[in-house]
């Protein structure tokens, strides 16, 4: 499929300290015929004139046909994203968020995966810092395994090209035919749009591939163990409000999850009468702990730090706790209003 225009979507709301790498890194991308469709949700921090004002270098990457900036007002990344695939002219639609930046090769290493039934493509979602330390590097690690990221291609180290349940949407390519026929994001959706996006695809009879390639750097601000706790506890609420209306987003890590904490509440709540409760409880703790351990002790070999030792133990407790008490909240709390207010085209370069 390298013969194809692609159409990048990039969408951004106050996103102005990162908005010029951003898209500079599409610029200079090596595939030899694509478009940018940056689409802005009325920013107040000036990111729409920055993005505006890169028409004057465009013309110096000759890989980019064109470039089209749009602000509209649109209360989720899904309703910006489906504005720009109503602007773009591509066959295949790339997407990406302003607050992330492009390997050289990211859209080349994208199409060559699709066609026919592989109707999705993707890449890592590599998180970047505004500085580096043993906690952001703790942070990385931790995110990387199987335990930190719950399985999930958002963040989860794959290393060879595989066919995956899910993509997250800010490194995710599609064959434009394929988004039409799925009627695009849902808009009601904030979060996990691109969990359900991925779940009609392969429901339809897509594939979705993940290519360890087509590198997305993604500077998400997750610099220290309380913005990681505030990230995941948040991403955590908005997936249980999603499961109420959309069962099906109920997956097994979150399944296993649930499961295993609802057996430690029992076993807690039955260890004081029980001494068989109280067994599988020590058991099953010193399991757990051992799990973590390891885990984390393979992190810090890695870095080659005994800070990230203490430090990952510390970000596995964080993530697992704060997602699960934000998703039962969500459970509990059913999904949050949706927003009526008009989407309004108002302007275009």
């Amino acid at each position: 499929m390298d013969n194809l225009l692609i159409s990048v979507i990039v969408t951004a709301k106050n996103e102005n300290a990162m908005i010029e790498q951003c898209i500079r890194s599409i610029f200079a991308q090596s595939y030899h015929d694509f478009e940018i469709i940056f689409v802005d949700a009325l920013s107040t921090d000036g990111t729409f004139d920055t993005a505006k004002s890169l028409q004057r270098i465009r013309t110096s990457f000759t890989n980019c046909r064109r470039y089209v900036c749009i602000a509209e007002e649109a209360n989720s990344p899904s309703k910006g994203r489906n504005i720009g695939a109503r602007f773009a002219e591509g066959h295949i639609l790339a997407f990406t968020d302003a607050d992330c930046v492009a390997s050289k090769d990211w859209l080349a290493n994208l199409a060559i995966q699709l066609g026919g039934k592989k109707g999705l493509s993707g890449g890592p979602n590599k998180l970047r810092h505004s500085s580096n330390s043993a906690v952001t590097a703790a942070i990385d690690g931790v995110f990387a395994t199987y335990l930190g990221s719950g399985g999930s291609p958002q963040f989860l180290a794959i290393k060879q090209v595989s066919k995956v349940h899910a993509l997250p949407a800010c490194n995710m390519a599609v064959l434009r035919r394929v988004f039409n026929e799925l009627g695009g994001f849902d808009e009601d959706l904030k979060y996990n749009e691109d969990t359900d996006f991925c779940h009609r695809a392969i429901k339809k009879g897509y594939k979705i591939i993940y290519s360890p390639m087509a590198v997305i750097d993604h500077f998400m601000g997750l610099d220290s163990c309380r913005q990681t706790a505030r990230f995941v506890k948040k991403y955590g609420l908005e997936r249980g409000r999603n499961i109420r209306k959309n069962p099906y987003l109920f997956q097994k890590s979150n399944i296993l999850s649930t499961m295993f904490l609802f057996s430690i509440g029992f076993l807690l709540a039955t260890a004081l009468v029980n001494p068989i409760s109280k067994l599988v409880l020590y058991a099953v703790t010193a399991s757990l702990t051992g799990i973590v351990l390891s885990y984390s002790a393979m992190i810090a070999v890695r870095n080659k730090s005994l800070a990230s030792f203490g430090y990952s133990i510390l970000i596995f407790f964080t993530i697992h706790i704060n997602y699960n008490l934000g998703l039962f909240s969500g459970l509990m709390l059913g999904e949050s209003k949706k927003n009526q207010f008009p989407l309004k085209h108002s302007a275009a370069a």
